[in-house]
This record gives structure tokens, C-alpha cells and sequence, in this order.
């Protein structure tokens, strides 16, 4: 073994074992990083690691993110370790990033490891805003994807079917399902805590190496895990002043299923209460008889129904009461606000079909209302490709039922039928919504292509 570094780039370099390549660095994004001689990339192009601080909220936000004015430097290099030197700073320069990335090549077994010393100073007088996330840290220094872990198109093979976070308590398994359940949120961890994605022939470890608590989470879409700072308390955004630093550090390696399996073999669920609780969407007809409990196939391309709520109202999954059964969706308001059900996932970044141009699309429902003092109604909201930014919800169309429900009213059949889409979305949502007090059953819920 002989590692060395190439500089290619103000913000890019390679790094070679010999003449083999080991990984790349891009834009200060790590890629193509293999952590055994010969061995296939464990982190790869689909998602890189990037190698600066962003916020967890709106990180796609040029002020949320350290990526600009990037530079990557080769501190030092011996035969068996390199060291690089990677900064970048938010837009306006409000934040300096910096994160020193030490390749190690180890004999005993064969390896590769990553290290990575990080800071983060607010310099701006003005100060950096930092909204709050209610799911994980907020200030992240690392979101780890490991490459094939997911992807929406159902001819790839999935890797790895679980996480493993072990710590000197024991080792708790995260099962890889889509469903946002509270075992994927708020893990502390500690030094010398490990985040594991198992089980395959070579499995990527993540090991914390700061003396400060982590907040990670693993995200339910992709199974990629951020590792950050709380500091925003009671949900409120803060202000963090000039002057405010953080400091992290984290080691990447790799386990073989022999050194896996005894973490494997000691791990216990995390718990997940709402599993019995979140309905599924289904393809045809939602009579919402079906949770993650009663499913023993593979989940990657299994969706739940989601709620959205304001503080005075309460979404349910109704299992006492139904139009033609004993289940249902239901929405519970005591104010004016606006509440609904939705299923967001449809299309070709779900593992769904793609959207055809020229389609019309329908929804339709069983809607019943008790002293409603708003109205019910279901919609279809959609975005299209350049029309604006897919992260930006308000700025997708939507398509609303004509035929809204209010007061006490019996089942009703509510539809809804787009215009032919051309261009085709790229998004599409389903949404079944309250405003206003009072109660609303949703049932029978149906969405079609229409020729």
C-alpha cells in the first residue's frame, strides 16, 4: 500500500492506492471512497459526502450550507495516510467551514479508514439563523448515505436492511421502512458511539469522535442518517451571534459480516408504537385496512399516508368506524385552521411509474362531516419540471374537488379531475383536507389515470 493525493481542482482531488483510485473528492464532496483494496465504493455519486456544515432545514438554501467558495488542499502525505484540508463558507460569508479528512490505509485486517476533524465559526456580524428541527440535531456535520441503500428504481438491488446504533448500553436496530416513526428520530450518541447499515459482505460504520452530544436521525426516504448540534429550544428559531464555534469529528470504516454479525446478533428494535397507527397507501381503492404490522414483504416501495395538522387539530386512523368497514381517516378540529391527510409519494422517485404527458388525472373519496364549521374537500397538488423549485410547495398547482362539504352531511362522494398535464409533474400529491372545526371521515379513497 502507498497512498498518495492528486489535486484536480480548486475543489477537487483524487486518491490513489498505487495506481488504483480509492475515492474522489468533488466540489468538497467525498465520492467513489472504497474502504478495502479492491473492494466496491461504499460511498458513491448518487449521494456523495459532503465535506461542510449545513443546517438540516432548507440545507439547499445557499445561506443554510458552508458549500461555497470551496477549496481542498493536501495538508501532508506518507505511504500509509493522507491528510486533506477542505473549507467553504455560506453565500454571503456569513459561516467558515472547515473539515481536515485523514485517509489511513491499516494492515491488520486490510483498510481503509476516514477521519474527519470539523469546525464551524459564525464570523458575520449579523450572525447566522438557525431554524429549528423537531427530528434530529439542527447544526450537521455529517449526513451519511451509503450507496445503494436506496433507490426508486425497482430492478436495482437493496443494500442493507436495517441500521444498528450501538453504544456501551447495548445495540438497537432501525428496520429500513419508509414510515416516519420515532425510532428514526433524536438518537443521541456520544463519543465512541457507532451507527452501523447491515447486513451485506461489507458493511459502513460510523463512529462519533467528539466529546459533545450528538442528535442524529435517519431519514424514513433514503435511509441516510445526519449527525448535528441541537440548539434550538422550545421550536423556535436562533440567532447564533459572531463568534459562535462548533467542533466534531468522525470516523468512517467498514465491518465484513464476520465482524457484523455479534452486533447483529445483540440487537433489539428500537421502539416504534406508530407502526400499528400510520395506513398505507395502496394502488386501487384505500380502505385504510392495511399498517406495516400486517406486511411481510419487502418494504422499499411501501408508503404511508401522512398527517398534517395545525396546533388545534388531531388527524386519526380511524379503526372503529367506516363507510363500508370498520376503518377509515379522520380529522378532529376545534379551530379555524386548515388540516389534512396526504400521500406525497407518488411517481418515479417513489419507485412508482412515470407521469405521462397529456394524462388527466383523478381523485375521488367518500367524504362525511359532523358540525363542520369550514368545509371538506380532497385535492390533487402537483409540481412540474422548471416550474419552480420542487422543495417549494407553495408554488405547485392545485387541482380542488368543485363540491365541498360542510356542517353534518352523510358519505359524499367528492372527485376531482385535472386538466390533461403537459409537461407531465414530476410531483404529485393527494390531499384530503379539513378547514375549520368540527369532525371529517375520509373513505373509499380512489386515484387514476385518465386516458
Amino acid at each position: 500500500m502507498s497512498l498518495s493525493a492528486k489535486q484536480t481542482g480548486a475543489a477537487d482531488l483524487t486518491v490513489l492506492d498505487g495506481v488504483d483510485q480509492i475515492a474522489e473528492i468533488r466540489e468538497l464532496k467525498l465520492t467513489s471512497a472504497r474502504f478495502r483494496p479492491g473492494g466496491r465504493a461504499l460511498v458513491g455519486e448518487t449521494v456523495p459526502l459532503f465535506l461542510f456544515w449545513m443546517q438540516y432545514a432548507n440545507h439547499q438554501d445557499p445561506e443554510r450550507n458552508t458549500g461555497a467558495g470551496g477549496q481542498v488542499e493536501i495538508v501532508s502525505q506518507k505511504p500509509d495516510q493522507v491528510v486533506l484540508k477542505c473549507t467553504g463558507t455560506t453565500a454571503s460569508g456569513a459561516c467558515l467551514s472547515s473539515m481536515v479528512l485523514t485517509i489511513r490505509s491499516l494492515q491488520d485486517p486490510v483498510r481503509y479508514v476516514y477521519s474527519v476533524q470539523a469546525t464551524l465559526d459564525v464570523i458575520s456580524e449579523q450572525g447566522w439563523l438557525v431554524t429549528p428541527n423537531p427530528t434530529q440535531g439542527e447544526v450537521e456535520f455529517v449526513n451519511f448515505w451509503p450507496d445503494g441503500t436506496y433507490s426508486p428504481n425497482p430492478n436495482d438491488p437493496k443494500r442493507y436492511q436495517a441500521c444498528c446504533f450501538v453504544t456501551p448500553a447495548g445495540v438497537e436496530r432501525i428496520p429500513h421502512h419508509h414510515l416516519e416513526t420515532s425510532d428514526k428520530h433524536n438518537i443521541v450518541m456520544n463519543r465512541g458511539d457507532r451507527f452501523l447499515w447491515l447486513q451485506e459482505d461489507e458493511n459502513p460504520c460510523l463512529a462519533i469522535l467528539t466529546e459533545n452530544t450528538v442528535t442524529a436521525g435517519l431519514c424514513a426516504y433514503m435511509w441516510d442518517a445526519h449527525f448535528a448540534y441541537r440548539i434550538c429550544r422550545e421550536g423556535k428559531d436562533i440567532l447564533l451571534p459572531a463568534g459562535s464555534h462548533f467542533e466534531a469529528g468522525y470516523e468512517l470504516t467498514s465491518l465484513d459480516g464476520k465482524e457484523a454479525k455479534p452486533i447483529v446478533d445483540r440487537a433489539v428494535d428500537r421502539p416504534a408504537p406508530e407502526l400499528a397507527s400510520i395506513p398505507l397507501y395502496v394502488s386501487g381503492v384505500n380502505r385504510f385496512t392495511r399498517t406495516l404490522q400486517n406486511i411481510k414483504s419487502d418494504c422499499r416501495y411501501i408508503w404511508p399516508w401522512e398527517a398534517e395538522r395545525d396546533s388545534a387539530s388531531t388527524p386519526v386512523f380511524e379503526n372503529n368506524f367506516g363507510f363500508d368497514d370498520s376503518s377509515c381517516l379522520r380529522i378532529d378540529s376545534s379551530g379555524a385552521g386548515r388540516s389534512c391527510w396526504k400521500v406525497t409519494t407518488l411517481g418515479p422517485a417513489f419507485g412508482g411509474d412515470p407521469f405521462v404527458g397529456g394524462t388527466k388525472y383523478k381523485l375521488s373519496a367518500l367524504v362525511k362531516t359532523s358540525n363542520l364549521g369550514g368545509k371538506a374537500m380532497i385535492a390533487v397538488r402537483l409540481h412540474r419540471e422548471n416550474h419552480g423549485s420542487v422543495f417549494d410547495i407553495q408554488g405547485y398547482e392545485t387541482f380542488t374537488s368543485a363540491q365541498v362539504l360542510q356542517g353534518d352531511s352523510d358519505w359524499s362522494m367528492l372527485k376531482v379531475v385535472t386538466p390533461p398535464l403537459s409537461p407531465p409533474p414530476d410531483r404529485l400529491h393527494l390531499l384530503l383536507i379539513q378547514e375549520g372545526s368540527g369532525t371529517t371521515w375520509f373513505d373509499n379513497v380512489l386515484f387514476e389515470a385518465l386516458s
